[in-house]
Parts: structure tokens; sequence; C-alpha cells
């Protein structure tokens, strides 16, 4: 029996929020595998990177109106946009990191259309066509969650030596989650919603490697 993060044929489902209001037989998803413990080490810092990336811009764009109070409200905003602007080497790395580890990640998809409503067949490369920047950070942040939820929730129900309740293993894993943001490996927090980048086409069967 291989380790779970190593056995091909164990994946979980994941969906974005925009589409947790779709029929479940509809509704797009992404299929991935377990995280091993160092994956899941190396997620939680990246996560954490792209918090205090969020933080320290807005800290940087709150100084410059605050250096710039009572001046005029456009040079305020052409100084935050240029001070933005500034920080897009470090946000592109960040990006090609994340979709990095999705692709790593992810082993399939299902109910993914492109325009004319036709199935697009599944492509590790075809992440980041798909997906925009929020909606690959929201992934990777969702994963994270759930892979520690799933990996709980296996070792209740399949697992002879686990001798917690499955109530119990539950309950630890939001609350592992949802840690303080100040810590090395806090989980993405939501970001400006004017960083939300347009999205790709809507692409909703199961296709995977």
């Amino acid at each position: 029996m291989s380790p779970l993060a190593l056995d091909v044929s164990e994946t979980f489902p994941a969906s974005l929020e925009s589409d947790a209001g779709k029929p479940e037989a509809e509704r797009p998803a992404f299929h991935f595998h377990y995280l091993s413990s160092r994956g899941y080490r190396d997620r939680r810092k990246l996560l954490g990177e792209w918090n205090r990336f969020y933080e320290q811009r807005e800290k940087k764009k709150a100084q410059i109106a605050e250096a710039l109070k009572g001046g005029d409200p456009a040079n305020v905003a052409v100084e935050q946009l240029e001070a933005s602007n500034a920080t897009l080497p470090e946000y592109e790395k960040l990006l090609e990191r994340t979709y990095a580890a999705l692709e790593d990640q992810c082993d399939g998809w299902e109910n993914i259309r492109i325009k004319g409503n036709a199935f697009l067949a599944y492509q590790r490369s075809f992440l980041d066509t798909v997906l925009n920047d929020s909606e690959a950070r929201e992934l990777a942040d969702t994963t994270c969650r759930m892979n520690r939820l799933q990996v709980a929730e296996k070792k209740d129900s399949g697992s002879p030596s686990s001798g917690e309740p499955a109530k119990s293993a539950l309950a630890a894993a939001p609350s592992d989650a949802s840690a303080s943001q100040s810590q090395t490996d806090s989980p993405l927090t939501a970001p400006p919603a004017e960083d939300a980048t347009p999205s790709a086409p809507s692409a909703a069967g199961k296709t995977g490697s």
C-alpha cells in the first residue's frame, strides 16, 4: 500500500466559491492529489507569503495616503498606483509558484467548459487559461485546508490505528487552517477587490491524467 500522498488513485475534488450554488452534477471541479507533510508545510508557507505581500502593499498605500493627506486625491491615487506597480515582480514570482504548486497537485477536472459550451479536456498547463489570479490563490488555499480535512476523514473511516472519533478530527482541521495571520504559515486572506483579475471564460466531464 502506497503512502497517501504517493497513491495516484487517491484524489479529492475542490470547486471555486463562485460555483458553490451550481448543481453538483454540473459544478466545475478540480481533482487534486493529497499533499505530503512537506508539501503541506510548503503550501502554508506560500499562502503566508501571499498574506504578507498584501499586508505590506496596503500598509504602503496607507502611508502614502497619510503623507499626502489634504492634497489632490488624483495625486494620491497616482502615487499608490506607482507603489503597487513596484511590487509587480514579487507578485509575478508568487503567482508562478502558485500555479506550479497547483499543476503539481492537480490530476484532472470535470465540467470545465469553454466558449460554445464544449467540454475542455484536462491539461495541467491549461490551469492558467481557465483560472484568473485570485481563483488560483483561492484554490491553493482551499486545497491546503481540504487536504488536512480529507486526511482526517480517511484516518477515521479507514485506519484501524486511529482512535479519535470523526467529529474531533474534522473539528481540528478548520481550527488549524484558521490560525493567526501573524504566523509564518498562515492561511490565505482575501486580497483587496481591486486585485481580482477578469475571469477566464467560464470553463466548467472529468478528464484527467
